[in-house]
């Protein structure tokens, strides 16, 4: 049985191990949008990740151990939902898309900061409590950023969507 200092590791190494795989993510988010707002939007976010990422690493080392890259649930979780939201997409669909996934990972990483701030602040560990808390609303703020992107996307995909049937049925 784990005791708290040790679980209380394993929710650090968990987050730290998401935003690590997040900041490449976000990189070829980056990387494969077309539109160049929403390209700044996310290079903006995986600056800010990465900060987000070496705060993680700190706190470990802080509490006297190294960070440990996990691929657990977390990892296989975000993998597999990028490759259901890319099956069978169209091209031009491509920034709604990554739009969706980022939406969606946000909310994962508030849930786990919201528990990792909870268990840290239940063993008295206020420093990582506020840690938990200041990239909790991080990632709720960039999840509103996000959410107000998704549905002009979704009309601009769905307008290059009947460009493309328009020229076809010609």
């Amino acid at each position: 049985m784990q005791d708290n200092r040790e679980r209380l590791i394993r929710y650090l190494n968990d987050m730290w191990a998401v935003e690590k795989a997040l900041v490449a993510t976000l990189k070829d988010m980056a990387d494969e949008v077309s539109d160049p707002q929403l390209k700044a939007m996310f290079e903006q976010h995986r600056l800010e990740t990465h900060q987000q990422e070496e705060n993680l690493e700190a706190r470990i080392r802080a509490l006297g151990e190294e960070p440990k890259k996990v691929e657990g649930f977390f990892h296989q979780v975000g993998a597999k939902m990028g490759d259901a939201l890319d099956a069978g997409h169209a091209h031009y669909e491509k920034n709604v898309l990554d739009l969706m996934k980022a939406y969606s990972t946000e909310h994962l990483e508030m849930a786990m900061y919201q528990a990792l701030e909870t268990f840290a602040s239940a063993i008295g560990d206020t420093e990582t409590a506020q840690l938990a808390r200041l990239h909790m609303q991080q990632e709720r703020a960039t999840a509103e950023k996000i959410w107000a992107q998704i549905g002009p996307f979704s009309a601009l995909d769905h307008a290059a969507g009947q460009g493309r049937l328009a020229a076809v049925t010609r």
